[in-house]
C-alpha cells in the first residue's frame, strides 16, 4: 500500500528538503504551493490529460487531498522552477507533459538508494557514475534535470496566455556527464536550467517520514 501524506506534511517536508533551513515555515511558501495546486486543478485537461501534482483529484467536495512521496517530489520540482523564473502556468504545462518521465527517474533514484553527506566507493554501487576524489573512485549519485526554455511572447507580441517553447528535459547522471553534455550543446542551446533531483529525493523522503500530520479545522 502506498504511503500518503497530508498537505501540511508535504509543505513542512518541502520547506526543509529544499534547503530553507530550520527557521519556521513561511506563509508565502505555503501560498506558492497552494497556487500551484489550485492552478493544476483549474487548467483544462483537454490540452494535455492528467495533472502535474496528483494522479487524480480527491473523490468529492471537502475531501482532504492525500499526497504520495512522488506528488511531493513534483511539487518540489515546481518550486525549484518557480525560483528559476518559470511562471506557474509554465510549470503546470511542463510537469503535466513530463510527469511520467519524472516518475521513472524517481523510482530509479529510490532503487539506487543514494547516500549524501559521505562518499561511497564506486565498487559498492555498480552501474552508478563514478567521480574521482583524492585519487579514489567514488559513486556519483547525482542526477540532473536540464530544461531549456524560450519565451517568444515579447518578440511576437503574443498574448499573455501564449504557451512558451520548453524543450523536453534531459536527465543526466553524474557531474562528469553533465559537463560533457554542456560541451556538446549548440549555440541555440546555450541557456538551460539545471536542477539536481537525486539528493533532493533522498532528503525529501527523510523529511516526509519526520513530518507530523495535523488535523484540519477546529479541535472537536
Amino acid at each position: 500500500m502506498t504511503t500518503t501524506f497530508k498537505r501540511n506534511q508535504v509543505e513542512e517536508a518541502l520547506w526543509r528538503a529544499l534547503g530553507r533551513g530550520s527557521t519556521p515555515q513561511s506563509s508565502v511558501f505555503a501560498a506558492c504551493i497552494k497556487r500551484l495546486l489550485d492552478l493544476d486543478r483549474k487548467e483544462d485537461v483537454a490540452q494535455f490529460p492528467g495533472y502535474a501534482f496528483l494522479d487524480a483529484l480527491p473523490g468529492g467536495k471537502g475531501i482532504e487531498g492525500a499526497y504520495t512521496g512522488f506528488d511531493a517530489f513534483c511539487l518540489g520540482i515546481g518550486i525549484d522552477l518557480l525560483d528559476a523564473g518559470f511562471t506557474q502556468r509554465d510549470i503546470v504545462f511542463l510537469l503535466r507533459h513530463i510527469r511520467a518521465d519524472l516518475k521513472r527517474q524517481y523510482d530509479q533514484i529510490l532503487q539506487m538508494k543514494p547516500v549524501f553527506g559521505q562518499y561511497v566507493a564506486a565498487m559498492d554501487r555498480p552501474g552508478c557514475p563514478v567521480i574521482v576524489v583524492d585519487g579514489v573512485e567514488m559513486a556519483d549519485f547525482r542526477i540532473y534535470m536540464v530544461v531549456g526554455r524560450v519565451d517568444l511572447s515579447d518578440l511576437l507580441k503574443a498574448s499573455a496566455n501564449t504557451t512558451p517553447m520548453i524543450y523536453t528535459p534531459m536527465f543526466i547522471r553524474g557531474a562528469t556527464a553533465l559537463a560533457e553534455g554542456f560541451n556538446t550543446r549548440t549555440w541555440e542551446e546555450r541557456k538551460a536550467i539545471v536542477v539536481e533531483i537525486a539528493e533532493f529525493t533522498s532528503r525529501l523522503e527523510w523529511e516526509l517520514s519526520q513530518a507530523l500530520a495535523k488535523r484540519r479545522g477546529r479541535p472537536g
